[in-house]
């Protein structure tokens, strides 16, 4: 706003720029995970994921609409920097393990501990990885890490307590009733993040499962598959017990869930050209790219809600 000034662009522009950039990361963490392939299909089901869930809450169609959409960046962005580190050395890879801190830090300052997640996946990779769990250097880049994440958002939460006591300590108690109590009647069923697979990714849960099952046996490296696939098991079994029930509670998960959708969409074409040496022919690949797009788009692409939602 001291750039644009006071206006709903100003207000909105961030968020449509966070979700642009997230549309890069997100082919190069399918690339990093799977394949190139895999990286190309998963960015483009966010394209028209987007112009549907996430383009309603760029929007401000629905509430919490920037914490949500700020939060799935800077988690994406931290995701996607251990990704990178995983697969770096020397330099780069030092760089990648400040920006795993970085992003984990504003990731907390948006929407508390959940943050944390990317060092979830890390220390699990750690601990599946026969050599890496006897070496102490894996832990102390972890720590190292972690010390950035607290840099990062620790300054603010002293200043919050020490400035407004009371205000601080609500809000710390508020955070931690979501758990044990359905906070403003946001209640719901245990399978409520499972029945509201739909409405955040445009596919319902059995195909979800199908998706991340894939992906488990996709991914090459045992120690980086078994990091990502305990974070999406993680976060759904952490909502679905916690009492407090929004859809959006594991729209983080989204990049992760389009992925393994990619990797699902890819094995099914596979299945269309049995004869590999028919797949090679140019014409016939092109061809069966662009059929693939425009079954995408047809599945995902939701005109009657975008007209509904913004023409009227």
């Amino acid at each position: 706003m001291k750039v644009f000034g006071v206006n709903l662009i100003a207000l909105r522009l961030h968020l449509v720029l966070m979700s642009g950039i997230l549309v890069a990361v997100i082919y190069r963490m399918g690339k990093l995970l799977v394949s190139k392939e895999v990286g190309f299909y998963a960015a483009l089901l966010f394209v028209f994921f987007f112009l549907n869930f996430a383009i309603e809450q760029a929007s401000g169609y629905y509430h919490t609409d920037h914490n949500d959409v700020t939060f799935l960046f800077y988690v994406t962005l931290s995701i996607w920097s251990w990704l990178e580190y995983e697969n770096s050395h020397g330099k780069r890879k030092l760089l990648f393990l400040i920006l795993i801190g970085l992003f984990s830090g504003f990731a907390i300052l948006t929407k508390w501990l959940v943050g944390l997640l990317v060092f979830g996946a890390w220390g699990v990779s750690v601990l599946f990885d026969s050599e890496k769990r006897k070496q102490p250097k894996a832990y102390l880049q972890m720590l190292i890490s972690l010390g950035i994440k607290i840099l990062v958002a620790l300054p603010w939460q002293l200043y919050i307590i020490y400035k407004y006591p009371l205000k601080s300590a609500f809000e710390y108690s508020l955070n931690s009733k979501h758990f044990f109590e359905a906070i403003e009647k946001h209640h719901g069923t245990w399978t409520f993040h499972f029945d509201n697979s739909e409405l955040l990714y445009g596919f319902p849960f059995i195909i979800i499962a199908l998706s991340v099952f894939l992906l488990w046996k996709s991914i090459p490296n045992k120690s980086i598959r078994a990091g990502i696939i305990s974070i999406i098991g993680v976060v759904y079994i952490f909502f679905s017990v916690a009492s407090t029930k929004m859809p959006r509670f594991v729209f983080i998960l989204a990049p992760l869930v389009l992925i393994s959708i990619a990797v699902l969409v890819t094995y099914l074409f596979r299945l269309l050209i049995i004869n590999p040496s028919v797949k090679k022919a140019s014409l016939l690949t092109a061809i069966y790219h662009s059929v693939v797009i425009l079954l995408l788009s047809f599945f995902t692409l939701n005109i009657e809600e975008i007209q509904a939602v913004h023409t009227s």
